[in-house]
């Protein structure tokens, strides 16, 4: 095996922190952005802890700012009418509207009872939580004329919730947000 003069192993170390060099940078880059983008994040959830969507802010969200292509009035109170609550997931974050969880079940409620009239609104928010959800239906859901609220709950509610009802009513440590 050939040895290394000591321009060979100069160079090979220097590339070799480099290399390192650019690594934990690297890491360190990320680890930071991250954090960033967790304070910003926050920063806006304190601002507007409900953060719902706005009335016709995208075609498939109604008037209500409910997730639905139909208006309240549609829902009858003769029909049956159900709820669908809870974050991301009820919501159907980077899906289409049709390929919602909501959207499924009432695709296929409705193929198995075809002789009534079954209507579903997807109550469904990214990063909302319990305590949101229940904020909303008292908000929005009467005029739904609700037969069923399905609420879909997920382990990280629950950190959601501490945070969300303590901005909002101010207690804890967000008793000194302004």
């Amino acid at each position: 095996m050939a040895k290394l003069n000591a321009d060979s192993k100069r160079k090979l170390f220097w590339l070799a922190y480099a290399l390192l060099l650019f690594v934990v940078g690297y890491g360190a880059l990320q680890l930071l952005w991250g954090e960033i983008y967790d304070l910003m994040l926050w920063q806006k959830l304190i601002e507007d802890p409900d953060h719902r969507w706005k009335p016709h802010e995208r075609e498939d969200i109604n008037s209500d700012g409910i997730r639905s292509y139909r208006e309240a009035s549609a829902f009858k109170p003769d029909d049956f009418n159900i709820i669908f609550s809870g974050d991301s997931y009820t919501f159907g974050h980077l899906l289409s509207a049709e390929q919602s969880t909501p959207m499924q079940f009432e695709k296929i409620v409705q193929a198995a009872f075809p002789h009534k009239v079954i209507k579903i609104a997807n109550f469904g928010w990214s990063s909302s939580s319990p305590y949101l959800s229940l904020r909303l239906l008292r908000d929005k859901a009467e005029k739904y004329h609700p037969d069923l609220v399905i609420f879909i709950l997920d382990l990280t509610d629950f950190k959601d919730d501490f945070f969300y009802q303590h901005v909002i009513e101010k207690t804890g440590n967000y008793k000194f947000i302004v």
